[in-house]
């Protein structure tokens, strides 16, 4: 079997009480719970799950921007809590996120030639930055006239696609993508969805796509990860979880998208 870019094994998260405005505490809450889950070299793996099941929190855990109660993160092999620094910095250039909404996770201030730039600088990729930044552009199917744009002037499908950009400045081998049509009207998403598919395959990579819509990760993955209540209660196949789900609430998820499995292009 090919060896894990990015594994969880036995991931928790709990978030600590807390104090409510106005007054009283909130509870703890177990966000992720004992989850296990790999990804390897060129697989497409779709997360589904309803709001609030822990999708979110298990993506930020994978790449190391929240850090587990419990459990180990992998890159590559490697425990994720234990590198620093340049070693650090390397791993986390092999697996890069696409954000929900791409308005807060784009700098207003900065063009997209700046937003571009940043990840180039930041990791010292070499050559020539310029031609490097029109390649991005290219690869979102965006022309060189969006280089001198800032964020507000762009339409909330074409954010995301510099979003991508960014993320494939630095080559990784995976692209963790957190419900990156959720914000998207369904014919834009649909694009968006479309583009990430023609990028994985053109450049071999990993997609973890987080998403509520069983339809467009139908579409996209090869294999249904189903999360409830921070646990995974069902991992199999695309085309063996929509034409028989083990698990009542896969279930119950198929019937509330009143998904029409003719309609699911082959992968």
């Amino acid at each position: 079997m090919t060896p894990a870019l990015l594994e969880a094994i036995g991931v928790s998260k709990t978030f600590a009480p807390r104090e409510r405005w106005g007054g009283g505490v909130r509870a703890a809450v177990a966000a992720v719970h004992e989850v296990t889950l790999a990804l390897r070299t060129g697989e497409t793996i779709g997360l589904v799950g309803e709001s609030g099941c822990g999708k979110t929190t298990l993506a930020k855990l994978l790449v190391g921007l929240t850090a587990p109660s419990a459990g180990e993160v992998l890159m590559q092999g490697r425990p994720l809590r234990r590198l620093r620094g340049p070693e650090l910095l390397k791993a986390r250039r092999s697996v890069q996120m696409i954000f929900q909404d791409p308005m807060n996770s784009l700098n207003p201030r900065m063009t997209v030639e700046e937003t571009l730039a940043e990840p180039l600088l930041i990791h010292r990729v070499a050559g020539d930055r310029r031609a490097r930044i029109q390649a991005l552009l290219e690869s979102v199917r965006l022309s060189a006239a969006y280089r001198s744009r800032l964020p507000r002037e762009l339409s909330g499908g074409e954010r995301q696609r510099i979003g991508i950009a960014r993320a494939l400045a630095v080559e990784p081998d995976a692209l963790l993508c957190d419900e990156p049509i959720a914000s998207l009207d369904v014919s834009v998403g649909a694009q968006i969805v479309e583009l990430l598919r023609a990028l994985a395959r053109e450049r071999r990579m990993a997609l973890l796509f987080i998403s509520h819509d069983i339809r467009a990760v139908a579409s996209l993955c090869e294999r249904i990860v189903v999360m409830r209540q921070g646990r995974l209660v069902e991992d199999a196949p695309t085309d063996q979880l929509l034409a028989k789900p083990c698990d009542p609430y896969t279930a119950l998820l198929l019937r509330s998208a009143a998904l029409d499995l003719d309609a699911v292009p082959a992968l």
